[in-house]
Parts: structure tokens; sequence; C-alpha cells
């Protein structure tokens, strides 16, 4: 009796796609071209042609095709010797989205493209799944990344993508919001982390860009919140120093207050 599982497996790793975007950097290793194809790289306009053209000429018809370079993502690590969070910039990368006339198993996308498959993304299930990924090339719907001029993406085939943009400017927008919302709740828990921590102060998120946000749907409880936790540390402070040094109460208080201030 075959087993089941293994087929849904092959199944699925052999669906055809119609959709994808394909997200990849310009260091020529990384491609499988030809030495003429890969002088292309680098150029968003020029590396686009290259795969579609490859697309083109391996009989897979295309019916629209967008790309940008994205040459200002950035993303925040911790710097243990800084005791901060710093950012860094990610390698210049092309985004390669088409949507196609007939479908394509990823494994033969790939191979046509000359990627690894990995560097293509299959579109999540649904009725926008299209849309999102043309919102995605500019990041609209993403405040915490970097916001790209809708001018910058080039228009390889099918409709012109500035005409998307004008056309669901407004389902977009209401797209970021939602998120906005959707990141708060996420970020509320990471400020009450950096407070108990110590990495950052009341007047340090008020002051933040970053941060204008959530400061304004939440500055009651975090202003409450970063009260309460000062409150703490200075009374631990003031019987460590009561215990350590016989600072009597209201000297230990005073000298734990002054330790502790916004």
């Amino acid at each position: 009796m075959p087993n089941n599982n293994t087929t849904d497996t092959k199944q699925k790793k052999a669906a055809y796609l119609t959709t994808f975007m394909l997200s990849q950097d310009y260091i020529p290793a990384h491609w499988d071209w030809t030495d003429d194809e890969k002088t292309s790289l680098g150029i968003c306009l020029n590396t686009a042609n290259v795969i579609y053209n490859r697309l083109m000429n391996a009989g897979i018809p295309v019916k629209e095709a967008y790309a940008i370079t994205h040459d200002k993502d950035e993303h925040e690590i911790w710097d243990e010797y800084q005791n901060k969070y710093i950012t860094n910039f990610t390698s210049n990368h092309i985004h390669f989205m088409a949507k196609l006339e007939k479908g394509c198993t990823l494994t033969d996308l790939a191979g046509i493209i000359g990627v690894s498959e990995n560097f293509i993304e299959k579109p999540k299930a649904g009725r926008y799944s299209y849309d999102n990924l043309l919102s995605y090339l500019i990041h609209i719907k993403y405040p915490s990344k970097y916001q790209y001029d809708p001018h910058d993406v080039v228009t390889i085939c099918g409709t012109d993508y500035i005409k998307y943009y004008r056309e669901n400017h407004r389902n977009w927008m209401h797209g970021r919001a939602e998120r906005i919302a959707q990141e708060a709740k996420f970020r509320l828990i990471d400020i009450k982390m950096l407070i108990m921590n110590g990495e950052i102060t009341l007047e340090e998120l008020i002051s933040d860009d970053k941060y204008t946000y959530i400061m304004c749907q939440h500055y009651g409880y975090i202003e409450k919140f970063w009260e309460n936790y000062k409150k703490i540390i200075i009374n631990r402070e003031a019987k460590r120093l009561m215990d350590e040094e016989g600072l009597d109460k209201v000297s230990a208080t005073i000298q734990a207050m002054s330790r502790y201030t916004d």
C-alpha cells in the first residue's frame, strides 16, 4: 500500500506556481548564468530582463512582471559590547515577481531562472496573495521597513506598476494600519523587557520616532510600568545600601532615588 504522506509531500513539491517572488542579491556566484548574462547584475532593469527572457525562452509565457532593487533594507541586532541594538544593512538585492500564463513547478522555475529554490517565494493561499506581493515590492504595508518609492519599481510587462499603486493605495494603507496595530502589541512586550533590562528610559521612548505610534496608543500604560519599575529598583537599591553600607532608610532612599531618575 502506498504511503499517503509521501505522496502528499511529492504533490506539494510538484505544485504548479502561476505567481512567485524571487529575492536574491547581485553576487554573480549566486546566479547560474552565462558570463554575458552576469554583466547585467547590479542593474535592476537589466537583471529583470534576463530573468524574463529566460522564462520566455523556456516556454513559460509571462503575463506580468515587476522588479525593484532593495538597497536600504535593515535589521537590528544586539551588540553586547555597546549594550544596545544596532542597525545592520542587508546586501543590495533584487525582488522580481511575476504572473505566468501557465503553471510551473518550483524546481523547474528555479532551474530556468538559475537560482536556488529557497530564493523563490511561493505566494500564500488567499485571494490577496498576488496583491500582497505587489505591495511588498515597496514595503507599503510594513511601516517598520524602509519605504521604497513606487516609481522605482520597473514594469517588465503587463499593467504599469504605478497604475496598480494608485488604484490600490487606499487598501494598502489600510493593510499598513492593521499591521501597525499588530506590531504594537508585540512591541509593547519588547518595550517592557527593555525597561526591565535597563536598556531604555521613558524619556528615550518619548523622543524616539520609531516608538511614536505605540507611545500615543499606550502612553499611560507604559508610563505606569516605568514608574512601577523605578519604585522596585529604588527600593531594592535602598535596601542594599542599608544592609551593606549601614545607611538609615531615609538616606538610603534618597541616595537610591538619585541614581534612578529619568
